[in-house]
């Protein structure tokens, strides 16, 4: 009789378990079925905010429910990234990524967030930086530059967008090693930064090409060099810092799209299938190029296995040049 009731609760267990699964794909299947918040941990105007409404716009259609855009920039992005962290992992709540996002961890003591809390669905770009100044009389050069901040220690400031962001770890590594001894002034964001660059407020600017690229073709601000490793062919006659002698210091900044941990995989997988589409397609890659972006594609895992790596790169790099975590 024990024996007899063993095996039919034994029983009962399994077939309870297989008979979840068709509901849980059905209700995979409907995805999604109401709005979805696409989170930018950054103020409007920037390149980040740019490339997430591109997307938005496009995924919209794509999935046949309006992607909404909801700005929440602060703390260097741990604010929106603790935030979506401990959101319900249900596909409703994305976040876009940058740099800052796996450079925090090895930035911050405590950023509030590990980057293992997040399911990553799609990298889109990687997103080049570039050191502007608006007054190229008296710095014609990157050289000249170098010298008039090596002349004056901690005297000439370099407007960057905050802690995390691709340009300003850059400019950041230069000046942490001690080869370019500048004022950092962070901003908030790229609006207000380039503001008072056009304003002569501040002297230096280091953010993505993508936002300093229309100002760079009207002839506002003259670009000095590229903080990526190589050139971009958006400014092809800028050399990259790697050129200019801090090959040490070269980042180029990325961006992608994560979602809560235990986001469903058909959920991530159909997302992944749909952004990679929206990337490939000639128009968008167009259209991202001109702002001042590299399209790329990966799938969840080998975005999940670039992230890893750019955090023990971080890490190891913050070390290096002495950047104590806040």
């Amino acid at each position: 009789m024990q024996l007899r009731h063993h095996i039919l609760a034994t029983l009962s267990v399994v077939l309870s378990a297989f008979a979840v699964t068709p509901v849980a794909a059905q209700a995979n299947a409907g995805y999604p079925s109401k709005p979805v918040t696409l989170v930018v941990p950054y103020a409007p105007g920037g390149g980040a905010d740019a490339i997430a409404r591109v997307v938005g716009q496009e995924l919209t259609q794509a999935i046949g429910q309006p992607v909404i855009i909801q700005n929440k920039p602060g703390g260097a992005t741990n604010i929106a990234s603790a935030l979506v962290a401990k959101a319900a992992p249900d596909g409703y709540t994305l976040m876009l990524v940058t740099i800052a996002f796996a450079a925090n961890q090895g930035l911050f003591s405590k950023p509030g967030y590990d980057t293992k809390d997040f399911a990553p669905i799609a990298q889109l770009a990687t997103i080049p930086g570039v050191l502007t100044v608006k007054d190229a009389e008296a710095t014609r050069t990157f050289g000249d530059l170098v010298k008039l901040v090596r002349g004056s220690p901690g005297k000439i400031a370099f407007g960057t967008t905050g802690v995390g962001a691709g340009p300003s770890l850059a400019c950041e590594l230069m000046r942490s090693k001690g080869d370019l001894p500048f004022l950092n002034v962070p901003y908030q964001g790229s609006a207000k930064l380039m503001t008072d660059l056009l304003g002569a407020q501040v002297p230096v600017a280091c953010d993505t090409v993508a936002v300093q690229l229309p100002f760079i073709k009207q002839g506002k601000v003259t670009a000095l060099a590229v903080l990526g490793p190589s050139r971009t062919s958006l400014l092809p006659g800028v050399p990259s810092i790697t050129e200019l002698g801090f090959k040490d210091s070269a980042a180029d900044g990325w961006a992608g799209i994560v979602a809560p941990s235990a986001t469903p995989d058909a959920v991530v997988a159909r997302l992944n299938r749909e952004l990679n589409k929206i990337i490939q397609r000639p128009d968008i890659h167009k259209k991202l190029g001109e702002l001042g972006f590299d399209p790329v594609t990966k799938t969840p895992q080998e975005f999940r296995a670039w992230i890893a790596s750019e955090v023990d790169r971080w890490k190891q790099l913050a070390k290096l040049a002495g950047l104590k975590p806040e």
